[in-house]
């Protein structure tokens, strides 16, 4: 857009006055005869267009109504089928009781099947059956009976079952997506378009769960109906102008039904598939699908109701190629997610008649209005242009500088208004020059006193500055007796970071003078090499524990060079400085040699070369690194930090000698920074620069501050300390004065300390077996910042194991949230506070020895509950086994508890023999809260019983609401066999007790005198018959 608005304003103001004056009466002129025109043929296109889309809506209306009252009826069958199921009216188990089932699918001939499934895996329903010898309503079933196999019975008008027709394959109606999506919706729904296996026609399912008392789930009810039909007859009875088309599709873009007689079906066999609204035979639906594919990029996307219009891509047979067609989409939904598009399209040449008749009279009446505006347009464009051009001439000479130039026109229109602004603005203009004057002389003098503050603050800095440097130096040097190695070390990082505070000085204030060009030059002539000695050697601190060499490559040989040597030290230290920052291991060289002079100068100069193998700068980076401020790339500050003042004062100090300052450099190889020096005219080699510190003071206190021990034995000294306390604190930085100031705060308080450089060597010693108690962490490094330290970290240790506390610079919340995101536990900000440093370490050590207590108590419960000989378990009120250990798994006959809990979803029907004892359990529970001894009858896993005892109780909530039941169990069968036999035996001995007791009685009755009287009365009547017979 906004190149094209420039492009319009290039060509505009190449037009000249007076064209733009005529060519917009022409054009209105033209416009408004051709617009009379256009509107004559819109409004009659416009009828048309009204005509069409009354027609579609009133179609779409129609076809949604019928849809509705169609897809209405499964729904009540199903309610009817819930009741009557959650009644108990429906046989599952023995499938009978289907007349109800029976007479839905009767009712009309839409619906192919109405039945029920359980929660057990039963299924009972009636379904129609069609093979090529048999075309009949059956009663379908899948139960114990059958196996769980799709069964087809014969079945009576009352709905009794009768023979057996055919089984097909095992039916769980617990698998099949109209029961998952029921019991998942907890509603009615609609499943999915597919095709009837057994019919092969598109089919619908429609279901709903039922409950019985408490919520409790009983099964699904549900109502296959096949939309081909009773539907498809309705389109096609609809008056769809002379060639229109109505279907319906789901928003996969499968066609459920139309008004054509194309089949809705593709292939044949196992390979059948539903029909694509975009593979149909038909060319106005396969083109109206893929138009609104294309329009709306899918189906899906139309979620309201659209008129649109569209022409065929091509000729057909009785279609002409490129005709436009009138076409309506309209979303049919219902509350139990049927999401389905009613599609009407109607031809354009349905309805178009003879409306371009008058095309031609406009075109006439557009040709004469051109001319007449052309005319007119000629005379009004000289009554405008004179005045402007005089207003022209007069701006030409303001622009010149005659500011009190004024335009004579004597107008009271517009032109005159313009011209008396013109004048204004001549008057405004003068004053604002005057002004702008009084303005920049005050800049001037703003600037003269920012100058001013900035000398005053750089001598308020100094003093304190050289005290301080030249305090430790002299303490270095002996000047208060003998010191220590340590005590040496310590001093000269003092004077160290006053050098370095000092340099950051000089720098802002060479920055300010060589913006004004107010720094003169000491020259003299200098040697070169020992110059780069006295940079190299004061350099060797910022190496710390680098893999870095640094090389003074400089030839004894080469002749002096005419610089201020103060100037040149500081451009050596910037440059030599730079290359350490970003080198982590190589060298870091400075070499030198003669060139011969350019056009511009007389004498030979030196052409002095900083060369390291650090990272590198990008190409397109390295004309940015020159200026104020900035730096080789964004996130260079952020690993390795810096004003980027230093190259810019480099540049500028250098083009002071009269030299130039360039670099080449490749990412990932290194950078070479040269400059050139003019060489001194004098003769010989002999320097008169003597460096205010001697170098072998500056190599002693150099090794000084060298890493006195390997980070490989770091490990060893930290896990040998004999420090009472036993933590060990691991500090990363990559400034040795940070580490050593960190040390010292620590050494006082007894903790074991590790000291890295950067965070690759930290992560490689705790690789090879460093366990720190907590971790100081510097979030500027190189290579690696410190948040990315941390996500590493993260990856492996989280934040109770390891802790982590971010040192940082930086204040603003981003920064802060950034570290605590990475998985840091603590930040603090530099300078660092020596009591606040001591009192986070000791609170984050004292959470990670409470976290370590819990861990240990928790593991013991863990050892107890795993190696207990009794089986201890866990389980919900409802049944569900939540833990159980070892012990209980083996008893039931699990090889592990994951196997158990797996396997076992509900105690009631799967451990306990007698589900009522399972009742029982809970009753007691909930009204004892504990019971002992409870005995009861389980099955193992190979559905073995046995017999075992509980003792359990009830956790509950504080509002008494039962939680979970934990509690033990052992194996009694033994016993209970043992009881068994014992009562079996004392039953026997009660037998044997009482045939000896009933022995005992005869022989004493038989033994009485009274017993012998009657049988000696007895042999007498047994005589008296013998006698008598």
């Amino acid at each position: 857009m906004k190149a094209l608005n420039t492009l319009r304003q290039r060509v505009l103001s190449n037009v000249p006055l007076r064209t733009v004056l005529i060519v917009p009466f022409v054009l209105q002129i033209l416009g408004a005869v051709g617009l009379v025109g256009y509107l004559s043929f819109r409004n009659g296109q416009q009828a048309v267009n009204e005509l069409a889309s009354q027609l579609r809506s009133e179609m779409s209306a129609r076809i949604e109504g019928e849809l509705a009252g169609f897809l209405e009826s499964p729904h009540q069958f199903n309610r009817l089928n819930a009741a009557a199921f959650a009644q108990g009216k429906f046989d599952m188990r023995n499938g009978t009781n289907a007349a109800q089932f029976m007479r839905q699918v009767k009712v009309s001939d839409f619906t192919f099947g109405a039945y029920c499934g359980d929660v057990e895996g039963r299924w009972l329903g009636s379904m129609r059956y069609e093979s090529e010898a048999l075309s009949t309503i059956t009663l379908a079933t899948s139960n114990e009976a059958s196996n769980f196999l799709y069964t087809f019975h014969q079945i009576d008008n009352n709905g009794h079952k009768g023979a057996v027709i055919e089984q097909l394959r095992h039916y769980d109606p617990r698998v099949r997506p109209w029961y998952q999506k029921a019991v998942k919706e907890q509603r009615p729904v609609w499943s999915d378009v597919y095709l009837e296996f057994i019919i092969g026609l598109p089919t619908i399912t429609a279901s709903e769960p039922v409950y019985g008392e408490g919520g409790r789930l009983l099964g699904v009810c549900a109502t296959d109906i096949v939309l081909l039909q009773d539907i498809r007859q309705f389109l096609a009875d609809l008056s769809i102008g002379d060639s229109g088309i109505a279907f319906v599709m789901d928003r996969s873009g499968t066609v459920l039904s139309s008004s054509t007689d194309e089949p809705l079906t593709q292939g044949e066999g196992e390979e059948m598939t539903l029909l694509q609204a975009t593979d149909s035979s038909d060319r106005l639906i396969r083109e109206t699908a893929s138009y609104l594919q294309q329009r709306f990029g899918s189906f899906e996307a139309i979620q309201s109701p659209q008129q649109l219009n569209f022409k065929l891509s091509g000729d057909g047979l009785n279609l002409t190629g490129g005709e436009r067609q009138f076409l309506e989409v309209v979303p049919f939904q219902d509350p139990r997610g049927l999401d389905w598009l009613i599609v009407v399209a109607v031809p354009e040449s349905d309805f178009m008649g003879q409306i371009y008749a008058n095309t031609r009279n406009t075109v006439l009446l557009c040709i004469v209005a051109l001319a007449i505006a052309t005319g007119v347009g000629i005379l009004t464009a000289r009554w405008v242009i004179r005045p402007l051009l005089e207003l022209n001439n007069a701006a030409k000479d303001i622009a010149k500088g005659e500011l009190d130039r004024k335009v004579e026109i004597q107008r009271s229109d517009e032109v005159g208004e313009l011209a008396n602004s013109f004048n204004a603005m001549a008057v405004q203009l003068q004053d604002s020059f005057q002004t702008l004057e009084a303005k920049n002389a005050e800049l001037e003098h703003l600037d003269k006193l920012k100058d001013e503050f900035l000398a005053n603050t750089s001598h308020e800095l100094r003093t304190p500055l050289n005290g301080m440097i030249g305090i430790a130096e002299s303490m270095i040097d002996g000047a208060t007796g003998k010191l220590t190695e340590i005590q040496e070390r310590n001093l000269w990082m003092v004077a160290q970071s006053g050098h370095r505070l000092s340099n950051l000085v000089n720098d802002i204030l060479d920055f300010s003078k060589l913006k004004h060009k107010s720094i003169d030059l000491q020259l003299k002539p200098v040697s070169l090499r020992d110059l780069v000695e006295v940079v190299l050697t004061l350099s060797q601190s910022l190496v710390g524990t680098k893999q870095l060499t640094l090389i003074n490559d400089v030839s004894p040989d080469l002749p002096l060079a005419q610089a201020d040597e103060n100037r040149l030290q500081q451009i050596l230290y910037n440059l030599v400085g730079n290359a350490v920052k970003f080198t982590r291991f190589g060298t870091v060289k400075v070499s030198a040699e003669v060139r011969p002079p350019s056009a511009d100068q007389e004498t030979d100069i030196l052409a002095v070369t900083v060369a390291d193998t650090g990272i590198g700068i990008p190409e397109e980076k390295l004309e940015r690194i020159f200026e104020a401020f900035e730096q080789a790339e964004g996130s260079t500050g952020r690993e390795f930090g810096g004003t980027g003042l230093g190259l810019a004062v480099t540049q500028q100090l250098v083009e002071l000698h009269h030299g130039k300052l360039t670099v080449t450099s490749t990412v990932g190889a290194g950078s070479q920074f040269t400059f050139t020096l003019p060489v001194a005219q004098t003769e010989g080699t002999e320097s008169t620069y003597q460096p205010s510190v001697s170098t072998t003071r500056l190599q002693r206190a150099a090794n000084l501050t060298e890493p006195s021990a390997s980070a490989e034995s770091a490990i060893a000294d930290a896990a040998s300390s004999p420090d009472s306390s036993g933590s060990v604190v691991l500090v990363v930085d990559d400034e040795p004065v940070n580490l050593q100031v960190l040390a010292n705060h620590l050494s006082l308080h007894d903790y074991s300390i590790v000291q890295a450089s950067n965070g690759e060597d930290a992560l490689r010693l705790i690789e090879q077996g460093l366990k720190p108690s907590i971790m100081l962490l510097d979030v500027m490094m190189p290579r690696m910042t410190g948040y990315e330290v941390t996500q590493r970290l993260r990856e492996q240790y989280p934040a109770t194991d390891l802790p982590i506390v971010l040192l940082t610079a930086k204040t603003q919340v981003a920064d802060l949230v950034t570290g605590l995101a990475a998985g840091a536990n603590d930040y603090l900000t530099k300078p660092i506070a020596r009591e606040e440093l001591l009192a986070r370490i000791r609170t984050h050590l004292n959470l990670s020895q409470l976290r370590e207590a819990l861990q240990i108590e928790e593991s013991k419960y863990r050892s107890m509950f795993e190696n207990a000989v009794e089986g201890i378990f866990q389980s919900s009120p409802d049944g569900q086994l939540l833990n159980v250990n070892p012990a209980y798994a083996e008893l039931f006959g699990y090889d592990s508890p994951a196997a158990m809990l797996q396997s076992i979803q509900e105690v009631s029907g799967q451990l306990y023999v007698d589900p009522q004892r399972r009742n029982e359990f809970k009753r007691l529970l909930n009204e004892q809260g504990e019971i002992l001894d409870f005995e009861f009858q389980a099955y193992k896993r190979d559905r073995t019983p046995i017999w075992v005892s509980v003792w359990a109780r009830a956790v509950k909530d504080a509002q008494g609401a039962a939680l979970y039941y934990e509690g033990n169990c052992i194996d009694i069968t033994e016993r209970k066999q043992q009881e068994e036999s014992w009562k079996r035996q004392l039953e026997e001995l009660q037998i044997e007790i009482d045939h000896k007791q009933r022995a005992r009685q005869v022989a004493e009755i038989t033994s009485t005198d009274y017993f012998q009287q009657l049988m000696a009365e007895a042999d007498d009547l047994r005589n008296f018959d013998n006698e008598w017979s």
